[in-house]
Formats: C-alpha cells, structure tokens, sequence
C-alpha cells in the first residue's frame, strides 16, 4: 500500500468504483401521475416556482403518455411539443377550442385571474 509524506495511507484512485447516476423519485410527479391515471378531470396547483412546476407537469405527461398544452392570458395556447402557439389569450375561447384536444394534459396558467366564481360561463365551462 502506498504511503503518503506524513505516513497515512493513500487510497489507490483507479481502485474506486464509477460513480452511479441515482434517480430520485419526485413524489409531487408520483402523485400527479396517480391522479391522472385515476381519472381525475382537473387539479388545481399553487406554486412559486412556476417553471420547476412546469417542467414537473411535462414529465408527468410524458410518463403518462399525453400531449401537454399550456395556456396564458399573455402567450394563448402553447403546445411544447410542437413548438406552435395558437393566439387564443380570452378565457372564453380557450373554452371552446379545449373542447377538440383529446389525450392532453391542459395547464391553464392563469385562468385564476378571472372571476370564476362570480362568471356562469366560466364556472361552467371550467
């Protein structure tokens, strides 16, 4: 065994074994993921770190076998997988055009910004 200059013994570095990538289950993409699979119609997420949500809801789409889609009141309707955007930013229209998407996981950025509860054509078509 080698040796060092203070007399401690060196660890041989070719000895080591490679370093193994080691995947983390998220449990918010489990739980998402569980939910869809159990036919549930819609969820409601809060969040402050909106892209890290984002990108969560696009793995669970992936591992769920959908499309996703992702609308704002400021960009419209985005499909990331297309790279394409429909310009629909009124809530109403969105009403109307998710009704043709089949098999999609639809994110709706900011749909709380409108007065669902006090508006029946929202409340409804929601």
């Amino acid at each position: 065994m080698e040796r060092s200059d203070s007399g401690l013994p060196v660890r041989n570095r070719s000895s080591r074994l490679p370093q193994q990538e080691v995947k983390v289950k998220n449990p918010f993409i489990t739980q998402v993921r569980n939910y869809i699979r159990a036919g549930y119609p819609a969820l409601y997420l809060v969040t402050h770190e909106e892209t890290r949500g984002l990108r969560d809801l696009q793995e669970v789409a992936k591992q769920t076998k959908l499309s996703i889609r992702i609308w704002s009141c400021t960009e419209g309707l985005a499909d990331p997988d297309s790279g394409t955007t429909e310009d629909i930013r009124d809530p109403y229209a969105l009403l109307q055009s998710l009704s043709s998407i089949s098999d999609s996981l639809i994110v709706l950025r900011d749909l709380h910004l409108f007065p669902i509860e006090t508006d029946p054509i929202l409340n409804r078509g929601v």
